[in-house]
């Protein structure tokens, strides 16, 4: 709550803030190959879970407050391509940290990162991650 009060102090009476949050789901993971794409599975994200919560709640709160007033939220599908299976492990270390986790990969995910990697080693192809992603467009009061 407090970074919403910093927020609210420094954005002018009548301005606007975007919020842009993930969704509390778990992203998906596919394979494109020459042969087509390969739904693999979903990621786990129960560590994110609790912080998107209490960023949510943080956010109603603020809106019980009256300092913004929600004025339009979309939901839609932000994807991440990656050439190769190391940039996409390279991207989910560096993501897990940047969300303040200090283990590189999830051991639940051990055998979704096998069967990318398996996929990868016959033929050569792009690993897709879908996330769904919430914006919410509030007006500060």
């Amino acid at each position: 709550m407090h970074a919403l009060t910093n927020i609210h102090r420094s954005i002018r009476p009548d301005g606007l803030l975007l919020d842009i949050q993930p969704e509390p789901l778990r992203p998906t993971v596919e394979v494109r190959q020459a042969q087509g794409a390969k739904a693999i599975g979903s990621l786990d994200r129960s560590d994110l879970i609790a912080s998107i919560d209490a960023a949510r709640g943080a956010i109603a709160e603020a809106v019980s407050q009256r300092r913004f007033r929600p004025e339009a939220e979309t939901t839609f599908e932000y994807r991440s391509h990656f050439a190769s299976y190391d940039e996409w492990i390279a991207y989910r270390i560096a993501k897990r940290y940047l969300e303040g986790n200090m283990s590189p990969l999830s051991l639940e995910d051990a055998p979704l990162r096998a069967a990318v990697r398996d996929l990868l080693m016959h033929e050569a192809g792009e690993i897709v991650e879908r996330e769904q992603v919430r914006a919410l467009k509030m007006r500060r009061l």
